[in-house]
């Protein structure tokens, strides 16, 4: 969703919404995984008090699911009977999206664990092999200097 063109697409898909119908859809996903009574959707939406004899709230969601979920298997919108409606799939992405992203960072601190133990391999056989050259010219340098002061 782009509330800036207020334009949505799923699965690469544009689909064309009406103003309302994208109210409605962003009210739904801002909110996603509660409970919104219709009550609070046509306050929200339509700026009207909620008489249970209008059914406006609920040919909008007919209307809405018809582009957003009637064309593809995981539906977005559910109906909570006698509650009102929730929007369903943020949650379910968000923990897909979570485990991957918990995924990438344990390789990533694989990778630098990994690269911190060869460099600390490399320094220490360099800094060990550095000492033994200069302890080895150390005592060729003292036998050279003793050599001349005899």
């Amino acid at each position: 969703m782009d509330s800036v063109s207020q334009s949505v697409s799923r699965d690469n898909i544009s689909i064309t919404l009406t103003r309302k119908e994208f109210q409605l859809l962003w009210l739904l996903a801002s909110r996603a995984g509660e409970i919104i009574p219709r009550t609070v959707i046509a306050s929200e939406i339509w700026g009207i008090n909620f008489d249970s004899d209008t059914n406006t709230v609920d040919v909008a969601i007919r209307r809405l699911r018809a582009k957003v979920d009637d064309p593809f298997p995981e539906k977005l919108i559910s109906t909570i009977r006698g509650m009102g409606y929730s929007f369903v799939a943020v949650k379910k992405i968000m923990k897909r999206l979570s485990i991957t992203v918990r995924l990438t960072l344990l390789f990533i601190l694989l990778l630098f664990v990994a690269g911190a133990g060869i460099v600390w391999t490399l320094y220490n056989g360099l800094a060990s092999e550095l000492k033994w050259r200069d302890d080895t010219t150390l005592i060729n340098r003292t036998a050279q200097i003793k050599q001349l002061l005899i």
